[in-house]
């Protein structure tokens, strides 16, 4: 995967098992690009370009944006979603239909002998699993802290719903420090996750980090 904007002269490679940085120290070309990054995601056009083996990408879908981590929320619709598909599926598995079955068994019979004395019927197709879930108002658990152990644990649950994507941090280094980082990026890198930092400030290095630097003067580093 890569990322291009019009002031580059060759895109960035955006590796899965390093930490990747984009320093850009022009507060107006920073503000430009995160607004431009933003707008896409939204479904606009824009300047920036994500790309895989030759094949432009939807920002929308390949690239998640983090403005700040304390808010990162699991419990967005479409991860649900996915989540609920993912447990319907778990729910027919042979280790478990029959306990389901009968579940979904006894349910239909409880509201037959409800509806005995009442002119009213129910209909048995929305007897199904998925349905129960979504009633049963399922959530994921989470803790708005910003560690990185949360940043982690999310880009985990994202990744096996959603796929492979890109997460993009804006201004991460500033909410976790140098030993928090080069342990995100340990672990980042260990479990593939593809992470692009944008940083408006230069920091100190990590390990296993390759960078990429925009001056005030917009001389690429």
């Amino acid at each position: 995967m890569k990322l291009l904007y019009s002031f580059q002269c060759e895109p960035i490679p955006l590796h899965d098992d390093r930490l990747n940085t984009l320093v850009i120290e022009n507060q107006r070309l920073f503000r430009r690009l995160v607004l431009d990054i933003l707008n896409q995601q939204q479904g606009s056009r824009g300047e920036a370009v994500l790309s895989a083996e030759n094949t432009i990408l939807d920002f929308a879908k390949a690239a998640e944006v983090f403005l700040n981590p304390i808010l990162i929320t699991s419990n967005r619709k479409s991860l649900l979603t996915r989540l609920i598909a993912r447990l319907e599926k778990n729910a027919m598995e042979p280790d478990t239909l029959e306990t389901t079955q009968r579940l979904l068994a006894n349910l239909e019979s409880l509201l037959e002998t409800l509806c005995e004395e009442y002119p009213i019927a129910f209909d048995r197709g929305k007897l199904t699993v998925g349905n129960l879930l979504k009633m049963a108002g399922m959530s994921i658990e989470e803790r708005a802290d910003g560690s990185a152990d949360t940043i982690l644990g999310y880009m985990d649950l994202a990744s096996e719903l959603e796929g492979e994507k890109l997460f993009l941090f804006v201004n991460l280094r500033s909410y976790l420090s140098d030993e928090e980082t080069t342990a995100f990026a340990h672990e980042a890198a260990l479990r593939h996750h593809r992470v692009l930092l944008l940083e408006s400030v230069e920091r100190s290095r990590v390990p296993n980090e390759e960078r990429h630097i925009v001056d005030a003067d917009l001389c690429e580093i």
